[in-house]
């Protein structure tokens, strides 16, 4: 068998096992248990006819990449059990320059107020003058700490783009493709700023339009490749624009042509038969991990859930797939059977006439509070609560998540206990 096989299989099993977690045990290891460790790398050097490094060298290597993420990481809780060493450099010593970023300079002239400065510097391992020179600049570190200025670079600093026109021509490109919602991939953009490259004089020799020019040109001009979104989303000046809209039309209702228990805010809503859990505790590092279904993840109803403004919770609606269009209490909830199991108008029609009957309000009006999809802005649809002296009050678009209640207070709890219902049977079984 190839060694190059050999040498992968022993990396991926005998040494990951072998390695696991060394950093925390290996140091506390005996001569003896090495040496029985170290046994086990040579029998599999042997068999893979290939150099393998030895359990030591990898403790090594592992504590210093650890050790390094550490003291670049200044809130790990053992980021204070290292301390910088002396800048050689500053000192008159050969060696390479150290960096140190605005925080931990701030950090170290705020600590160092009311010290010896050379007593400090002796303890922190520094050069002194580094810090009389952090001392004299604290009012500009402070500033950039606040301001969010602490990790940038200098405007200015770096290598610049070779063709700026023509990444702002492809800039542009993209974000009018996307104005009109049209997909842009990486292809894409390497295939126009091509195309284009010739307009600026630009030969192919030049410029090949390489994956590492669209990494760097994405991450220039603030770009990534983005998922698909489901939600409709508003920016946030739009967002308290309609919100306080919609407080303004609400503040002008007489609401003394009603009742309370005449006010109702609904809200339909989708329940998947199959929603049981897809997450569960099981061993770290298994390779699958199984969870058990419902066997009915294709099942579909819509449920109609309903609260009254004076407190109460009116009696769910739930629609099935079936051919009895009528509804009838079932169990302490009414249910209906569709076609298609879709709250349509003449199903919305239906359920008014169950919850606010003409015959049972009298002389007062009926208000519905709901969302404004497409089934409740339908001009017939308006039409029928004019007859039955129904009034709308219709949530704005996309403001469902902030202004509707069943969405804030309902819907979630009513889903987290069927999940529960659902899981129950599946993990008793």
């Amino acid at each position: 068998m190839d060694p190059r096989i050999l040498r992968t299989f022993y990396t991926c099993t005998v040494e990951s096992i072998l390695t696991g977690s060394i950093t925390t045990w290996y140091g506390s290891c005996t001569a003896i248990e090495r040496k029985a460790l170290q046994r086990v790398v040579r029998t599999a050097q042997c068999i893979t006819g290939v150099q393998l490094p030895n359990l030591l060298d990898l403790y090594t290597s592992r504590c210093l990449r650890k050790t390094r993420k550490i003291l670049k990481d200044s809130t790990h809780p053992s980021h204070c059990l290292f301390s910088q060493l002396p800048n050689m450099s500053a000192s008159g010593s050969s060696g390479k320059k150290k960096s140190y970023t605005v925080e931990y300079k701030k950090a170290i002239v705020e600590e160092s107020w009311g010290k010896n400065v050379v007593q400090f510097c002796k303890e922190k391992m520094l050069d002194h003058r580094l810090v009389q020179k952090w001392r004299a600049e604290y009012t500009n570190l402070s500033e950039k700490v606040e301001s969010g200025m602490a990790k940038k670079r200098k405007i200015g600093c770096g290598r610049q783009p070779m063709y700026t026109e023509l990444e702002s021509l492809v800039s542009e490109w993209v974000a009018d493709r996307r104005a009109k919602t049209l997909v842009v991939t990486r292809a894409q953009i390497q295939e126009y700023a091509l195309a284009v490259s010739s307009q600026f004089d630009i030969s192919p020799e030049q410029f090949k339009a390489s994956q590492h020019w669209v990494d760097n040109f994405l991450e220039r001009n603030d770009l990534s490749l983005r998922r698909s979104t489901t939600l409709f989303r508003l920016e946030d000046a739009e967002i308290v624009k309609r919100a306080l809209a919609y407080k303004k039309f609400v503040d002008d209702i007489d609401f003394s042509k009603y009742s309370l228990c005449n006010m109702i805010a609904m809200d339909e809503t989708a329940v998947f038969m199959g929603q049981a859990a897809q997450t569960t505790i099981d061993q770290r590092g298994a390779s699958s991990v199984y969870v058990p279904s419902t066997a009915y993840e294709s099942a579909r109803v819509t449920c109609i859930l309903t609260i009254r403004l004076d407190g109460t919770k009116a009696t769910p609606l739930l629609i099935a797939k079936g051919k009895k269009e009528k509804i009838e209490r079932v169990s302490g909830i009414y249910v209906l059977e569709t076609e298609k199991a879709w709250a349509t108008q003449d199903v919305i029609r239906k359920w008014l006439d169950l919850m606010l009957p003409l015959v049972m309000r009298g002389n007062k009006r009926g208000m519905l509070i709901w969302d404004a999809a497409s089934t409740h802005r339908a001009k017939t649809m308006k039409n029928f609560l004019h007859e039955r002296r129904i009034d709308q009050i219709m949530i704005p678009a996309g403001m469902t998540a902030y202004l509707q209640t069943l969405d804030i207070a309902i819907n979630k709890p009513f889903k987290d206990y069927l999940q529960f219902f659902y899981n129950h049977p599946v993990n008793t079984t």
